[in-house]
Protein backbone atom coordinates (compact mmCIF):
# COMPACT_ATOMS: atom_id res chain seq x y z
CA UNK A 1 0.00 0.00 0.00
CA UNK A 2 2.66 2.54 0.62
CA UNK A 3 4.36 2.11 -2.66
CA UNK A 4 1.52 2.96 -4.35
CA UNK A 5 1.25 6.21 -2.62
CA UNK A 6 3.68 7.90 -4.27
CA UNK A 7 1.84 7.41 -8.01
CA UNK A 8 -1.12 9.48 -8.59
CA UNK A 9 -4.17 7.55 -8.56
CA UNK A 10 -6.34 7.64 -11.04
CA UNK A 11 -10.21 8.13 -8.93
CA UNK A 12 -11.55 4.51 -10.23
CA UNK A 13 -7.87 3.13 -8.97
CA UNK A 14 -8.59 4.92 -5.56
CA UNK A 15 -12.61 3.59 -5.35
CA UNK A 16 -11.12 -0.04 -6.35
CA UNK A 17 -8.67 -0.08 -3.38
CA UNK A 18 -11.06 1.71 -1.17
CA UNK A 19 -13.55 -1.61 -2.09
CA UNK A 20 -10.60 -3.96 -1.19
CA UNK A 21 -10.07 -1.94 2.11
CA UNK A 22 -13.75 -2.24 3.26
CA UNK A 23 -13.73 -5.68 1.95
CA UNK A 24 -10.54 -6.56 4.14
CA UNK A 25 -11.97 -4.82 7.36
CA UNK A 26 -15.64 -6.84 6.60
CA UNK A 27 -13.52 -10.21 6.35
CA UNK A 28 -12.73 -9.93 10.11
CA UNK A 29 -9.26 -12.06 9.87
CA UNK A 30 -7.21 -9.32 9.99
CA UNK A 31 -4.90 -8.53 13.42
CA UNK A 32 -5.43 -5.34 15.49
CA UNK A 33 -2.46 -3.52 13.84
CA UNK A 34 -3.56 -4.48 10.42
CA UNK A 35 -6.70 -3.47 10.82
CA UNK A 36 -5.44 -0.52 11.53
CA UNK A 37 -3.42 -0.13 9.29
CA UNK A 38 -6.25 -1.06 5.96
CA UNK A 39 -8.37 1.57 8.08
CA UNK A 40 -6.23 4.53 8.29
CA UNK A 41 -5.36 3.32 4.19
CA UNK A 42 -9.21 3.72 3.94
CA UNK A 43 -9.56 7.18 5.46
CA UNK A 44 -7.07 8.33 2.51
CA UNK A 45 -8.79 6.80 0.17
CA UNK A 46 -12.21 8.00 1.33
CA UNK A 47 -10.48 11.85 1.18
CA UNK A 48 -8.64 11.52 -2.08
CA UNK A 49 -12.13 10.26 -3.55
CA UNK A 50 -14.20 13.10 -2.25
CA UNK A 51 -11.15 15.72 -3.34
CA UNK A 52 -11.43 14.26 -6.74
CA UNK A 53 -15.48 14.51 -6.72
CA UNK A 54 -15.14 18.09 -5.55
CA UNK A 55 -12.95 19.20 -8.28
CA UNK A 56 -15.02 17.33 -11.18
CA UNK A 57 -17.70 18.63 -9.68
CA UNK A 58 -16.64 21.97 -10.27
CA UNK A 59 -15.32 21.48 -13.33
CA UNK A 60 -19.04 20.48 -14.66
CA UNK A 61 -20.99 23.03 -15.72
CA UNK A 62 -24.23 23.30 -18.10
CA UNK A 63 -24.63 25.56 -21.40
CA UNK A 64 -28.13 27.25 -20.93
CA UNK A 65 -29.23 28.86 -24.18
CA UNK A 66 -30.96 32.31 -23.46
CA UNK A 67 -34.00 33.81 -25.42
CA UNK A 68 -31.79 36.23 -27.58
CA UNK A 69 -30.06 32.71 -28.73
CA UNK A 70 -26.73 33.46 -26.22
CA UNK A 71 -25.08 30.87 -24.60
CA UNK A 72 -24.58 31.39 -20.95
CA UNK A 73 -22.04 29.41 -18.95
CA UNK A 74 -23.62 28.13 -15.53
CA UNK A 75 -22.01 25.99 -13.01
CA UNK A 76 -24.00 22.61 -12.24
CA UNK A 77 -26.22 22.46 -9.05
CA UNK A 78 -25.45 19.05 -7.33
CA UNK A 79 -27.31 18.05 -4.32
CA UNK A 80 -25.31 17.45 -1.19
CA UNK A 81 -24.26 14.06 -0.74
Amino acid sequence: MAGERERKLTFEEALGKLEAVVQALEGGNLKLEEALDYYQEGIRLVRFCREQLNKFEHKLQILMAQEDGELVIRELELPEV
